[in-house]
This record gives structure tokens, C-alpha cells and sequence, in this order.
């Protein structure tokens, strides 16, 4: 049975610590991903990328962790309710020669999201303190006067859990964080749970007091 899947592990591109001996990591939890800026015009990052690429960080260890990406804060997949959650941010550039100001992006972030843009001498100004970075006012202008910015940033969630049992959301841990601190953190926290004692449930064995030791980023070994 074992020689019999290599085929399928090749093709799936798995990490795989020895051909032909099967795939080791019964318990692992496959990495889950929304559809990401591939499909939808909400999404801030492509997701199926960034999915496979943490995953080369936690296969094929039988770890039972669970990883969840969306591409922006609609939050479709619900990272909260993840060990690992990963959201899609953006800072949005203003281009003044493009806006007719029509306000579009002002009534669609109030209707929408939290209110972080206000008119002020027919212009729209952003409110840095207050925006959540989740790209409606590029969604919205009619004439590409907001984009995205080139630069991708990600809010982190860790902790989260589900279960009939005393359910907990995440907590936000890190805000604007960048694709290279995305993958170091991953590794951080999944060295920490490999440190334990199996059977693991990051959900259930990890208390939020613990968060510091995911400040320590740790090559996975």
C-alpha cells in the first residue's frame, strides 16, 4: 500500500522523509486557505501560495496543529477559531489626481468596515489609527484612485479553538506583520508544540498565557 501511494505523494509535492515508506503524519491537519486575491476582488494576497509555502513548515510532522489563511478581514475561514490563524492586510495608497470625489470609498467603508475614512475639502482622508487594512476603498473607487499596496501585511491570530467544550476565539498577536515574519512565527510555534509530549493539542494544551514563547522564532528541526 505504502509503494502504491508514492505516485500520489509525488504528485502532491509533499515533504516526505523517506520514499516509499508512506506518508508519517497521520495527525497533521492540512493547512486551509479561502480563496484568496486568485478569485476574489477582496483579497489582499494570494493564499494557495503562502498555504503551501507554511506548509513545507509543519509536514511531515504528526503534529495536530491547525493553520487557517484568508486573504482579508471578512475572514471566510474564520482564523480566529485556529491554532495559527493568518489574515490578508493592505495599506492603501491614495492617488489625489484620480479621486473625483465622489465619496464612494467613504460611504462603502462605513457601510462595510469601521468608519476609518472622512471627507475633508472634498477628499478623502484615512485615518491610519483606525484602519483595519482590509482594502474596501480599492474595492469601491469607480476610478482607481486607492490601490493596494505593493508592500503585503498580515494580522497573526494564535489560540483559537472549536469544539462543544469551551470554545475560544484567537487572539490578535501581531498587526501588519510582513511575509517574512509569517513563515519564522509558524516555525516558532510549531518547534514549541513539537516539544511536547504526544498525543498535542495545540488547542486544547496550549494556554494564552504561553504567548511569549511564539516571540522566539526557532528553525524547525
Amino acid at each position: 500500500v505504502k509503494q502504491a501511494l508514492q505516485p500520489i505523494i509525488d504528485e502532491l509535492d509533499i515533504n516526505q522523509s523517506e520514499r516509499g515508506a508512506g506518508f508519517e503524519a497521520s495527525g497533521t491537519r492540512n493547512v486551509m486557505a479561502c480563496v484568496g486575491n486568485r478569485v476574489c476582488p477582496f483579497g489582499n494576497y494570494d493564499t494557495t501560495a503562502l498555504a503551501k509555502r507554511i506548509e513545507k513548515a509543519i509536514f511531515p510532522n504528526d503534529l495536530h496543529v491547525k493553520v487557517a489563511l484568508t486573504g482579508c478581514p471578512n475572514d471566510c475561514d474564520k482564523i480566529r477559531m485556529h491554532d495559527f490563524g493568518v489574515m490578508g492586510m493592505t495599506e492603501p495608497q491614495f492617488d489625489a489626481s484620480r479621486c473625483v470625489s465622489c465619496g464612494m470609498c467613504v460611504r462603502k467603508c462605513k457601510q462595510l468596515s469601521v468608519e476609518a475614512l472622512q471627507m475633508k475639502n472634498f477628499r478623502p482622508v484615512r485615518n491610519v489609527e483606525k484602519c483595519i487594512g482590509c482594502g474596501v476603498c480599492v474595492w469601491a473607487c469607480p476610478n482607481r484612485a486607492w490601490t493596494r499596496s505593493k508592500e503585503q501585511y498580515f494580522r497573526i491570530t494564535l489560540l483559537g479553538r472549536t469544539g462543544k467544550k469551551n470554545p475560544r476565539m484567537g487572539v490578535d498577536f501581531i498587526k501588519w506583520a510582513d511575509e517574512d515574519s509569517v513563515r519564522p512565527l509558524n516555525w516558532s510555534g510549531i518547534r514549541y508544540v513539537g516539544l511536547k509530549s504526544e498525543p498535542f493539542y495545540v488547542g486544547k494544551d496550549v494556554n494564552p498565557a504561553d504567548l511569549d514563547v511564539f516571540q522566539k522564532p526557532l528553525p524547525l528541526k
